[in-house]
């Protein structure tokens, strides 16, 4: 009897690990969908992002007016700067040209000829860093029926890759343009301010 009674408590406690270890996978189970979700979303919004940094690239002055990386509003002083080219408002001139767009290829100095450089490379680590993210969101759903270990080293690696390359993006324009432009603007005694615009803050977001 008292064997018997021993086989029964075993029995419980076989019964209680094995109920605690299920309630530990659904949870387990559960936790890895939702951190999956949300780095699927935070792709999605980062690629929107990034892409929107892109659209400073166009030549179109309505279009990087929406979303300049650099812009200076004072007083009668409204120019903004895109990733290409950059344009005053209807108010002050500039080369001659008023509210139209002016590239940096196509103006004299060292400031422009960096900013133009500049710019290239910014676009080409924003494309870099949204092909990225796209490949996260590609490789990431399926995850969501069946897990693989390759689709996880590919989604990690490129989460990493859109990170930095978006980071190296901001530090070229951002680490040399804007601190030429702002060199230029100190030495001729104005009193403008340069700053970030949308272009750039959403790509740092």
């Amino acid at each position: 009897q008292e064997s018997r009674g021993l086989g029964d408590v075993y029995k419980r406690q076989i019964l209680i690990y094995s109920s605690l270890n299920n309630i530990l996978r659904k949870q387990s189970a559960m936790m890895y969908f939702i951190a999956l979700g949300i780095s699927i979303a935070l792709s999605f919004i980062a690629n929107i992002f990034f892409i929107a940094g892109m659209v400073g690239y166009s030549t179109d002055v309505d279009t990087f007016k929406a979303v300049p990386w650099l812009r200076i509003d004072e007083d009668n002083i409204d120019i903004y700067f895109g990733l290409q080219s950059y344009s005053t408002s209807s108010d002050t001139s500039t080369n001659g040209c008023t509210d139209c767009s002016i590239k940096y290829s196509d103006c004299s100095g060292s400031t422009c000829n960096s900013c133009d450089d500049d710019g290239k490379v910014a676009f080409a680590f924003l494309v870099i860093a949204s092909f990225a993210t796209a490949c996260v969101i590609g490789f990431g759903t399926p995850m969501f029926v069946s897990y693989g270990y390759g689709k996880h080293i590919v989604t990690t690696f490129m989460s990493s890759l859109a990170a930095v390359s978006s980071l190296i993006s901001l530090a070229v324009f951002m680490g040399d343009c804007y601190e030429r432009l702002q060199d230029d603007l100190d030495d001729s005694g104005s009193s403008a301010e340069l700053r970030w615009g949308p272009g750039s803050l959403v790509v740092i977001l």
